[in-house]
Formats: structure tokens, sequence, C-alpha cells
């Protein structure tokens, strides 16, 4: 729903969002009256004289409060609970009851001002109960806390721009000017401002950089983004949950509906007998899971010590603890003194120092960590790029413009994401003016060209792949959960040749674009206006399901789930609920399409019909598929889980081993 109007301002609260606060808040004073109430009854025989008269006078007065407020806050529930999130009409009256509620809040803090006078004046009290003067005083300074609570809670839902929302209920006339378009420039700066606090200040960020220039920049473009996203959407984030929490029920309830009605058709498998890799003419046999699962470990590595350790610290530790070496001289930059990120590496990927040609921790915005290393067994020279682990990297990812692709020998038209392109652009200039791919290759010219990465680091893998194949046509990428908008049609087609992507269940960053980020947008308002819930029940209802599962009441595939309707908004041509501005320049396009790269491999953890009549191991299904399976966002709550290195890393060498046994029972079969 859109943001409440009050005080003649939008903030980012609707008004049905003040359910559970002001529940809390008032479960927190009733529990206060009661321990107050108790408080003043036992120290009554204390408060006898002048001083503890006045201090019974504050107690008196703050029992009052309480009740007011306690009062008031009843009322605002029983109307925040009223209506659909979509239906505002049917809490009309919440912005003047919330009006009466602040108002009450000025007597309270001037009631506490003057109980803290009395109760913390520097001259002798007559109350001689040491005790029972520093119990009224702990009473004091909680009542100050709940103010200082309440007062953050005004700052959390405060809206910089809400000026530019009027409210034309009751009047005749309406500005020309939508309030969207007059704050289009003020929003922009506002996300520009968040993004240099994310980078811990643009100052820091701006002296690790060689060119501020471009440093500035990347923070415009990505605050362009954010605010072309989320501009024309007059949400509270409230209503953002609500919606992905229904998105999520959607896509739960069609699956298990796919699941119900095999088991009614009684599509079985002997979970004795191992899903193989699904294959297709067009994947050439170096595309296997074995090999993936090889170059993956090299992916994972360069992420360091950070991540590594947050696998288990303290087995971590004793892991790293061997290959820590302190104030050496290695060839590697942007370490710190033990080189911890260095001894992640090595233990990761069981290298040998003298096999790490050259190592790079340096990390700014479109400047990502790599390294170069030989793999003896595979007989190739691996260059690894780092995945997104830093404020730095977020902003390289959010920066989705698209810019060209300019390689001499290829075809013109090309486009990519910035971000990524600008990174794989960082890591071509270093290997060409330290020369550290002609040096290798000069001392082992029978090797073979391998790039490989993670997420961020896969895309700049892709992309640093294409840049290279002119000067190394044999070479060949691994990009492990790649982002979705990445190259265009005819560029992503260009790297089925010498690209695999593997993706793992229902990994988000594979599915997420610019375009699917504005088809989510409008599949999200489609099922919140035919949501005839309110807020509240959808969060308590919802979110049991999430943790708890659904009652068997209506399992059956023919059953509608009560928080959806019984049919699925499909009209999403239609626009949003609010049109962004459309005389604005903007060089973002959200409808541009960018795919997913190379060959895709997609992999999913097998659940059994009977998982609770077999004892089995983890069983894992993987098939090819094509880039337009990925054009949808999946909400899912492993959608976030799947996309992490180390469980890409698992599967992989679950579904390696799986492999590989397939391959020998064929063998031993066809003998």
């Amino acid at each position: 729903m859109p943001g409440l109007v009050a005080f003649g301002r939008r903030w980012e609260i609707g008004s049905d969002d003040l359910v559970l606060p002001c529940l809390v808040e008032s479960f927190t004073r009733m529990l206060w009256f009661f321990v107050t109430v108790v408080i003043w009854m036992y120290h009554a025989p204390y408060l006898n004289c002048e001083d503890g008269q006045i201090l019974q006078m504050y107690l008196g007065g703050v029992l009052f409060i309480l009740i007011i407020i306690l009062m008031a806050n009843t009322f605002l529930i029983k109307h925040s609970m009223r209506g659909a999130i979509m239906d505002v009409r049917a809490r009309k009256h919440v912005p003047t009851i919330l009006y009466i509620r602040i108002i009450l809040g000025v007597p309270e803090i001037a009631w506490t001002v003057v109980g803290s006078v009395g109760v913390f004046k520097p001259n002798d009290s007559c109350i001689h109960s040491e005790m029972t003067l520093r119990v009224v005083q702990g009473l004091v300074i909680f009542n100050w806390i709940l103010v200082s609570f309440f007062l953050v809670g005004v700052m959390l839902v405060f809206d910089p721009l809400g000026h530019h929302y009027t409210s034309s209920q009751g009047t005749d006339t309406v500005d020309a000017r939508s309030p969207l378009e007059v704050g289009f420039e003020q929003r922009t700066r506002i996300w520009e401002w968040r993004c240099k606090f994310l980078c811990c200040s643009c100052c820091a960020c701006c002296s690790r950089s060689g060119d501020n220039t471009s440093v500035n920049d990347a923070f415009s473009d990505v605050a362009e983004v954010l605010t072309t996203l989320f501009h024309d959407l007059d949400l509270v984030p409230s209503d953002i949950a609500a919606g992905l929490l229904l998105l999520h029920l959607r896509t739960k309830r069609g699956r298990e509906e796919v699941r119900l009605r095999r088991m009614s058709n009684q599509i079985r498998r002997p979970i004795t007998e191992p899903p193989p890799v699904m294959r297709s003419h067009e994947a050439y046999d170096w595309m296997n899971p074995f090999t993936a699962h090889v170059y993956m470990k090299y992916a994972l590595g360069s992420y360091g010590w950070m991540w590594y350790l947050a696998g288990g610290c303290w087995k971590g530790l004793c892991t790293l603890k061997k290959e820590l070496v302190c104030f050496s001289c290695f060839r590697q930059m942007d370490d710190n003194c033990c080189h911890c990120n260095l001894a992640a590496l090595k233990t990761v990927t069981q290298l040998e120092e003298k096999d790490i040609v050259c190592v790079s921790f340096h990390n700014s915005i479109y400047e990502v960590p790599y390294f170069v290393a030989l793999d003896h067994q595979t007989s190739s020279v691996v260059v690894a790029i780092r995945g997104t682990l830093s404020g730095h990297d977020a902003l390289t990812d959010l920066a989705a413009m698209t810019d060209p692709i300019s390689v001499e020998g290829l075809p013109v038209g090309w486009t990519a994401h910035r971000g990524m392109l600008q990174s794989a652009n960082f890591v071509l200039r270093q290997l060409e003016s330290k020369e550290i791919l002609k040096r290798t290759f000069m001392q082992y010219p029978n090797y073979h060209l391998v790039i490989t990465g993670h997420s961020l680091g896969a895309g700049a893998a892709v992309l640093l792949s294409i840049l290279l194949k002119p000067s190394y046509p044999k070479v060949r990428c691994f990009s492990f959960s790649p982002p979705g908008g990445l190259l265009s049609l005819a560029a992503a087609r260009f790297t089925e040749t010498f690209c695999m992507s593997v993706i793992i269940g229902d990994d988000l960053v594979p599915r997420l674009s610019l375009s699917t980020l504005d088809l989510l947008k409008r599949q999200m308002i489609a099922e919140l206006e035919a949501c005839r819930h309110p807020k509240y029940r959808i969060f308590l209802r919802g979110c049991w399901e999430v943790v708890f599962g659904r009652p068997g009441s209506y399992q059956q595939p023919e059953t509608t789930h009560p928080l959806l309707s019984e049919t699925p908004n499909n009209n999403l041509e239609q626009p949003p609920r609010f049109q962004s501005p459309s005389n604005r320049s903007c060089s973002v396009d959200v409808t541009q399409q960018l795919y997913l790269p190379g060959r895709i491999l997609q992999v999913e953890e097998r659940e059994p019909v009977d998982s609770g009549t077999y004892m089995h191991p983890t069983m894992y299904e993987a098939r090819w598929m094509q880039r337009e399976d990925y054009n949808q966002i999946l909400v899912t709550p492993r959608m976030l889980k799947d996309h992490t290195p180390d469980s890409v890393c698992r599967v992989l060498q679950g579904l390696s081993a799986q492999y590989e046994s397939s391959l020998s029972a064929v063998e031993t079969h066809e003998g």
C-alpha cells in the first residue's frame, strides 16, 4: 500500500504496519504499569516526607499516562488491523488516532523531565531509604528508554523526500507534476550517499583508487540504477516483505502440486538408481561435473581467509596455522602481514607455493582480487577471479548499465554488464602489464588457459575469456552461479563453445537482472492487490508455514491456499501501480534483456518420493538448460543459500562422485 501520509509528508510505514509495534509497546507498558504499582505499594512507607510526596505524585502521573497511552494503542491496533493491504480506505482513521498518540508523547516527555529533576537533584533528599531512591531513579531511566525507542522509531520510518508526496483526498485540484517525478534527482542523490556510506566513506574509498573520477561515476551509476528500480514503486518495506512472502507461497504451492500429481500417477524411481547427468549433443566432453568441481576449488580459494573461517572458525584456524607466514616477501598485493588470504587459498586449492604464479587481493570498485596458478594434473594455467565479498564488490554488481564489448576480431554491437566488464578489463590490464600469461606460456607451452570464478567473479571470468579469445583461441571458462544480466544475446551465444555455467537449485543471482527485477516488482504488486487478507495475518500465517509447514487441511492440489487468491493475477503486461516519469533523462533501461553465458548445467538435490522409508545418500540430478529458463526470479528460502560458494562446491563434489560412479557402472555393464 502507499506509505502513510501524516503531518503533510509521506513516511516509510503503512497504516497497517502499526499492529505489531503497538502490540509490543502495549505489552511493555502494561508490564511496566504493574511493576510501577508494585514498587509504589512496597516503598510507600518510605515516601511520607516532602520529597517522597513529590515522587508519589510523579508515580501517579506515570500510571495515568500509561493508562491513556494503552487506550490510544488499543484503538490504533484495532483500526490498523482493518482491511487488506491495498484497502487504504478501511484504515482512514489511523492518521487521526496516530496524531492523538503522538500528542500524548508530549506530556510523557514533560513528566519524565519533571521526574528526572525531582529524583536526580543534587541536594540531600529526605528519603532515608537508599534502595527506594535507587528504584525510583531506575523507573525514571526506563521511562527515558521508552521515549528513546519512540524517537528512534520515528527516525527509522522517516522519508527524506516525504514532503514531495501530497494527498489529493478532499481537494479539487491535483498537481500536474507527479511527486515521483519531482523527487527523482533528490532520490538519486540519496542513493548515491547511501552507496558512499556502504564503502565506509567516500574519502577512504577514493583514496585507495587510482581514478577518483571513475569511482564517483560508479556511485552515480549505481544510484541511478537503484532509483530507476524503486522510484516508481510507492510501497513501504513491509509491503515488499509481504509480497515476497506471497510469491514464495505461490512458488511452493506450484511445486507441491507437481509433486503430489507425480505421486498420484506413481511416477517413481528406485532410490538406489542414481540419475545420470542428462547429456546434450551440443555440450563438449570437458563440460562435465568432475572437471567443473576441479576448477570450482580455485574459485572458492579466491575468497580468502574471511570466507574460509566462516565455514568453521576453530577448524579453519587450525588448518590455516601451518600456512601462515609472517612478514614474508611473496608475489602478492594487499594481503595482511601474516598472508591469511594466501594461506586460505593454498589450503582450499592444495596448491604448492611454486605453482602460484601471481596473486592480488587488491579490492576496490571495478577492481577485483584474482590469482594465476598452474594445475599440472589438467595441464592448465588457471586464472581465478573472486566473487562478491565487500561493499566495493556490491557496488560493482549494482552498476548494471550496459557497455559495448570492444574486441578486435569480434563482431561489434555486443554489450555487457558495465561493472563486470570494467572488472574484466582491470584483470586484463594487470595480466598484460606484467606479461603474466605470456611468460607463463613460454615456460609451459603445452598448457591451455582456463578462467574461472563464482558470482561476480563468474561474470568477470566470462568477459575476460571473450577479451582474451583472439589471443588464446582455446581458452575455456567455468562460471559458477553467474549473474543473469550479463551479456547480450549474440555475445551469450558466442560463449557456448568455450564456457560452461553451473547453477545450483533456486540460486537467485543467475535469475537476477534489471528485467527480472522489474517482472518481480509487477508480480509482487499483482499478488498484493489480489490478496484479501490483512498484512499481520500474512506475516503470522505465512512465516509459520515457511518454518513449520502447512496444516493437512489443504494438502490436495485442487485446494486453494488460504492466503493466496484462487488464480494468480497474470495481468503482468499492465504497468506498475505508479509509473516512472517519462520526461526525465535516464540511461537505465529495465526492459533490456541480458542473458546467461555458455552452456548451462542446472544441478538439483534430489528428494525421494518416500524419504522416510529409505536410508540413502543425497542424490543429485543435473540437466542442461536453456538461458530462457532463467527469466523469472524464484522466491524460496534457498535462493541465497544455493548461491554460496560452499554450497556450490559441496553439490559439485557429490555430483562428480555420482557422475564417476555412473560412468563406472556403464563401463562395467558394457564389459
